[in-house]
């Protein structure tokens, strides 16, 4: 999990350590989520030195209901699948 000043980020936003789920596949370059624009989009930003507001953008989908078709989000294969690989210590 990131921190931030030597604390995990889960912290100041409820969302985040659900919305985390996505990050492994999403920086691994996952095809499924880089075939959506908005998955696309937040790889490049990654990519380019933008992680930070990729990251708010991504907590704040996930907050509203918003995140892209095919995105792990809590009931999916793809969440158990993500929160499996981050706690077996890959994200």
């Amino acid at each position: 999990m990131p921190s931030f000043r030597g604390r995990s980020i889960s912290w100041w936003c409820p969302t985040t350590p659900t919305a985390w789920a996505s990050f492994p596949q999403l920086i691994g370059g996952d095809p499924a989520l880089l075939a959506t624009p908005q998955g696309r989009k937040w790889y490049d930003e990654i990519n380019s030195g933008k992680g930070a507001q990729a990251a708010v953008d991504i907590i704040t989908s996930f907050g509203r209901g918003q995140m892209p078709k095919g995105f792990p989000t809590p009931g999916t294969p793809a969440y158990r699948s993500a929160w499996r690989e981050i706690d077996q210590g890959g994200g």
